[in-house]
């Protein structure tokens, strides 16, 4: 949908969805238990004002960030007790939402499978919901990790809201680009100078 072009990896589901015939490579089982999934969390949401499910081809997702908080609390706890409770169902909580997956995976799962895919030597990765601090602590050496607004974290730098990110990207950018320039600089060794003993310059 998003047309991008080669070279950008698209990444749906917390990590889970990373081809898009993704779907396909579910088992019989899997796909009856997410539609088993589905089922019950929306009979759990039909009961809760402000609550939504979210379908995904390998999860479901019950947002609760509109249900007030009395009927939101009755609600997790049917979940807790209820769905996710299942043989095959993993569980995944964010900000408001909370994720019934029929595989296992996670975003430091992810992570490290784009880190071999490209052969990337230093990665920079943003985040702000509590799945996101599974990428984070999978960060080492010259990696860097930026959490996006308030709460505890493990990733080493903090920055205020999306506008910092924005502004940050455009930054790396212009360094990038400015070490892609140096790169193809002359040797130091291939120029020779020239000067009246005032002024010199360097020439290829």
């Amino acid at each position: 949908l998003t047309g991008a072009p080669p070279g950008v990896h698209l990444v749906g589901s917390h990590g889970s969805e990373f081809d898009p015939d993704f779907v396909r490579t579910l088992t019989e089982d899997q796909s009856a238990l997410r539609d088993r999934l589905a089922a019950e969390l929306e009979k759990i949401a039909s009961s809760t004002n402000g609550a939504l499910v979210e379908h995904k081809p390998a999860s479901v997702a019950f947002h609760y960030r509109n249900a007030r908080d009395g009927e939101a609390e009755r609600a997790l706890d049917a979940v807790f007790s209820g769905p996710a409770t299942l043989p095959g169902v993993h569980l995944r909580k964010g900000k408001k939402v909370v994720e019934l997956a029929v595989i296992e995976t996670n975003k430091g799962a992810a992570f490290r499978r784009i880190r071999q895919r490209v052969g990337a030597t230093a990665a920079v990765f943003f985040g702000d919901d509590l799945t996101d601090e599974d990428a984070f602590q999978q960060m080492t050496g010259p990696d860097v990790s930026i959490k996006v607004g308030p709460g505890e974290t493990a990733a080493k730098f903090r920055i205020d809201d999306t506008r910092d990110v924005s502004r940050m990207l455009a930054r790396l950018v212009e360094l990038r680009n400015r070490w892609l320039e140096g790169s193809a600089a002359t040797p130091i060794e291939r120029l020779s100078m020239l000067s009246d003993q005032r002024t010199a310059a360097l020439v290829t």
